[in-house]
């Protein structure tokens, strides 16, 4: 496809109907010029939610499928999430990732555990916080962001790596 390396990742997941058939798709896909092309698919034999046995399956498939590619970073939105999940992208894959959390998620400092959303209150309409020193989330010890959207919600990204630079990437996928 000609996409320079190193690729941004996208994870995500959707349902198509064909008729009165539903597929349920985790998708891996390369994003380039703000288009995400799929590279790999797996169909969920169930409603709802992937686990994280799945993503970590589709992942190391892309591993397999293209041991020589450099990967930037992986995205991921709110359903993407889990203690095992990031154990992997973290010690086993090694991967940069620009997740985005829930704003009811809990940030650890060591001394209190606060959702997300008490944390990030005082930012206004389109004012970006990076905070200072990582946050245990979901387990392991990571960089926040958070961002808040025009209609009012927050966009909260976790990343393992340059967090200045996290909600922007985030927006790439």
């Amino acid at each position: 496809m000609g996409i320079p390396q190193p690729w941004v990742l996208s994870i995500d997941r959707t349902n198509w109907e064909f008729g009165d058939q539903v597929f349920n798709i985790l998708m891996l896909g390369v994003v380039h010029d703000g288009v995400a092309f799929p590279l790999l698919w797996l169909i969920l034999d169930k409603k709802g939610n992937s686990n994280s046995g799945e993503r970590i399956d589709l992942l190391d498939e892309f591993f397999e499928v293209f041991p020589e590619v450099e990967v930037a970073y992986l995205t991921g939105d709110r359903e993407f999430l889990g203690q095992v999940w990031f154990e992997y992208l973290l010690e086993t894959a090694q991967l940069e990732f620009r997740i985005r959390i829930r704003e009811s998620d809990k940030l650890d400092d060591g001394c209190q555990s606060l959702k997300a959303k008490v944390v990030f209150s005082a930012l206004q309409i389109n004012q970006q916080q990076v905070l200072r020193h990582r946050r245990q989330v979901w387990g392991h010890w990571v960089y926040i962001s958070a961002l808040r959207l025009e209609d009012g919600k927050l966009l909260i990204v976790m990343s393992n790596h340059r967090p200045h630079q996290a909600i922007a990437d985030y927006g790439k996928r």
